[in-house]
């Protein structure tokens, strides 16, 4: 399938929870956003606009999965250009607490404390903070609208209920071949240098799997055929390595399950 690459930046206009699992009262949150968050908020945001019913997003999510690849986003610094999730998100992470009530007693919920982590929408003099991010795509609309209009109404992430993950589209390139800064991208994917850092989670196998990372198992939640709902299906787990320099020169391909779980694959 031949495919056309753009990159993307988002606005948070609230904060963004990328649920990254529990530690004790905790909710813990990434400070960058996987590859499949987009694609599971973009089917979403279609089944609802093609009438809500458990076939209309099953169709949407079928659509979404067979015409774009996410890949994953970061925070941009001032300058526009990727930054390293670990160097400037970890200090944008806050977090608020919350208690779940009991109904009997209209009053909190004995030992129900616990604390949400978010990504702040606003850096520490106040200017909004962008994600910048990429897609590759087999057409500029989907489900008769631009792909564009569609991004810039999405709900990332999770949280959802208690304000967070809005977001407005603040910049849309089609054609580049920069992911914002970082390596060159064509339609086939993403070039890489030997040397260079790899942002995100990378596949155990691939050539930059020969670094040092870590392994560490990466899994998403996903959408449950039988129930007709999104986030409630765990996938399964892979084993991927995080944030290292990639060893030799490697071109990484949108390809399938892999890239919508927020993964780079080997050519």
């Amino acid at each position: 399938m031949s495919m056309q690459f753009a990159s993307f930046a988002l606005e948070l206009a609230s904060p963004l929870h990328v649920g990254a699992g529990r530690a004790g009262m905790i909710a813990r949150c990434r400070t960058f956003v996987p590859g499949h968050l987009f694609s599971y908020a973009l089917a979403a945001l279609v089944g609802a606009a093609q009438g809500g019913q458990r076939k209309d997003f099953r169709a949407a999510l079928d659509e979404v999965l067979a015409s774009t690849r996410f890949g994953p986003g970061f925070c941009l610094g001032g300058d526009g250009r990727l930054e390293g999730w670990s160097d400037r998100g970890e200090a944008l992470l806050g977090g608020d607490n919350h208690v779940a009530l009991d109904p009997a007693t209209r009053s909190a919920a004995e030992g129900s404390l616990y604390e949400i982590e978010t990504l702040g929408h606003r850096d520490a003099s106040g200017r909004p903070v962008r994600i910048g991010a990429g897609v590759w795509f087999s057409s500029a609309t989907l489900a008769g609208r631009p792909l564009t209009e569609w991004l810039g109404a999405l709900r990332l992430g999770g949280e959802l209920k208690t304000g967070c993950g809005r977001i407005t589209l603040a910049g849309w390139q089609p054609n580049t071949s920069d992911y914002h800064g970082w390596g060159r991208c064509s339609g086939r994917g993403l070039a890489l240098e030997a040397s260079e850092r790899l942002h995100g989670p990378s596949l155990d196998g691939a050539p930059a799997a020969a670094a040092q990372a870590s392994l560490e198992p990466w899994l998403g939640r996903t959408y449950d055929y039988t129930r007709g709902s999104f986030g409630t299906r765990l996938s399964g787990v892979a084993l991927v390595r995080l944030d290292d320099q990639v060893r030799e020169a490697a071109c990484w391909l949108p390809h399938g399950q892999e890239i919508g779980l927020g993964c780079w694959t080997q050519a």
